[in-house]
């Protein structure tokens, strides 16, 4: 079965490679801090991963106490062509209301170095602007000329799209669980899911985040996800680091199946130990 890059989730490697993100799989086992996360958002995460007694630490804090989406203005110095970028966009977050709000760091303030240091701010084009979701999710990243009210809000995301992006920038396989009271088969659609998280082998390197297929919010999410909202049936699509989708399957699934499927996409090499981040088939005893 063929992947498919995810347009939406994308934007998380464009973000990567602008801001000089990519990093050793080891290194990103040493930041990746797991984040539990919910519908109700986690207001502390990112703080706590970030640790830092400046204004972006209580800035994340707040957003996500707000549940709104924080857009960070990193800049290195006070020039004619950085004032113009900020006051865009202010102009810009001020158009999108109450659902995001933005500060401006100054990647040479000590105070700052938390954030600046772990997303490697310093090796950008200045300015740069990074979008977090209130879960603490990346976003989104914008260079001076991507600055501007229409591109900013494509990194709005919902609370499905929050939770796929956070597992995914952890290195986990995400199962996007479409089901709501009018679909069939849920159960059967979840019996594969849930066997494949039990094994012990794949636990923490798997997500699971459930949609309602008639919550309107997450209708771009799904069109994205080529997943049908007025399906008669569950869906159930994979998703795999850094934002391929592995396939979709509609109805019951099995754990073979998963296994299966995973295994035939091991070729194509799309993770740091192929398309999971605990490999793509079944882990020898």
């Amino acid at each position: 079965m063929r992947m498919k890059t995810l347009a939406t989730l994308g934007v998380l490697l464009a973000a990567a490679v602008i801001a000089g993100c990519a990093r050793s799989e080891s290194q990103e086992k040493k930041i990746a801090a797991p984040a539990k996360v919910n519908n109700a958002v986690a207001p502390r995460d990112e703080a706590a991963q970030v640790r830092g007694d400046g204004a972006a630490a209580e800035a994340l804090r707040r957003a996500a106490s707000d549940n709104k989406h924080l857009f960070v203005f990193f800049f290195s110095k006070d020039d004619e062509p950085t004032r113009l970028a900020r006051k865009t966009l202010e102009q810009a977050v001020r158009g999108m209301g109450r659902s995001a709000e933005w500060m401006a760091v100054d990647i040479a303030d000590a105070r700052e170095a938390a954030l600046v240091n772990k997303y490697n701010v310093r090796s950008a084009p200045m300015p740069i602007v990074l979008a977090f979701a209130p879960n603490g999710a990346l976003t989104g990243g914008f260079l001076t000329a991507d600055i501007n009210e229409e591109k900013l809000k494509g990194a709005i995301a919902s609370r499905g799209m929050q939770e796929s992006m956070k597992a995914l920038q952890e290195n986990k396989l995400v199962f996007i669980c479409c089901q709501g009271k009018k679909t069939q088969f849920n159960k059967e659609a979840m019996a594969g899911v849930n066997d494949f998280r039990a094994d012990a082998r794949y636990a923490a390197y798997t997500a699971v985040v459930k949609i309602d297929p008639a919550d309107a919010a997450e209708k771009g999410f799904l069109t994205q996800l080529k997943m049908d909202p007025n399906a008669k049936d569950a869906a159930t699509a994979i998703l795999v680091p850094p934002n391929m989708v592995l396939g979709v399957t509609n109805g019951p699934t099995s754990k073979a199946a998963v296994l299966k499927m995973l295994a035939s996409a091991s070729s194509g090499g799309c993770g740091p130990k192929g398309c999971g981040p605990v490999g793509c088939g079944p882990v020898k005893k």
